[in-house]
């Protein structure tokens, strides 16, 4: 018999997970302290789940669970909390803080997340991809896109300058794609070597010529503007691959 399907869900209040329930579903959460999350994926072959998110009062990271309860966190970048509680006993005693080491200073939030061949994606605010090759206990950055000669040309969305949507193929680790708001869509084919030791991938800017944005799965080439819906990106994977593309949507941000 196989497992129910769960529904993961994102929200401001923290994680949350239903599972089916008879006619109804049964909520378990909110899960990891009460964190902003903006994407909960999981991972069918081990069962772990990921959610990503943060804000300027806590700064950004990643959540892990092995079972759905027990949660632990990977801090990525401080926040107005830490700065508050470091200088001040008093604070930091009333939220029960303590010094944690951050490997990123330039990051409000995680966006999206993605997992694909063993290395787990996450889109931030600021756009950067970042990547870990251990679940989730170490992160680094994508050089490729940080650097990438476009990038002082992007503008925010209304979100601010999200990468919102990371997806990968998954017949072929050399592919993936990223939706970024309002930079448009980049994309590489040379991503095996993105968490196996090797260097940074190129990426590619993709062309983008409509205003139209067009419904979800059609392969018209879309807007540059992808804040709220995964269409462009399935547009430009439609323009540079012949490969199926409905198994990597499934676990993209449902801001529809």
């Amino acid at each position: 018999m196989s497992a129910p399907v769960k529904v993961l869900l994102g929200t401001t209040k923290g994680a949350f997970i239903l599972t089916p329930s008879g006619k109804d579903y049964s909520v378990s959460g909110p899960h990891c302290d009460g964190w902003g999350i903006n994407h909960v994926i999981g991972d069918p072959g081990t069962g772990a789940i990921w959610a990503g998110g943060g804000g300027d009062w806590s700064g950004a990271g990643v959540w892990r669970s092995e079972d759905g309860e027990k949660w632990k966190l990977c801090k990525l970048s401080n926040g107005q909390v830490d700065e508050w509680a470091a200088s001040d006993p008093g604070t930091a005693a009333f939220f029960n803080w303590t010094s944690t080491d951050v490997p990123f200073a330039d990051l409000k939030a995680v966006w999206s997340l993605h997992i694909a061949h063993g290395v787990l994606y996450a889109g931030t605010n600021p756009a950067e991809l970042i990547y870990s090759s251990d679940g989730g206990a170490t992160w680094k950055k994508n050089g490729a896109l940080r650097d990438h000669p476009s990038r002082d040309s992007w503008n925010s969305g209304a979100a601010g300058l999200v990468l919102h949507t990371v997806l990968g193929d998954p017949d072929d680790a050399n592919k993936l794609w990223l939706g970024i708001s309002a930079a448009g869509v980049f994309a590489t084919e040379d991503g095996e070597r993105v968490g196996r030791g090797g260097t940074d991938y190129p990426m590619t800017r993709c062309a983008l010529n409509t205003t139209i944005l067009p419904r979800r799965g059609t392969v018209t080439p879309a807007s540059v503007c992808t804040i709220c819906s995964v269409a462009p990106v399935v547009s430009c994977i439609n323009k540079i691959t012949t490969g199926p593309i409905a198994a990597p949507m499934v676990d993209a941000p449902g801001r529809m």
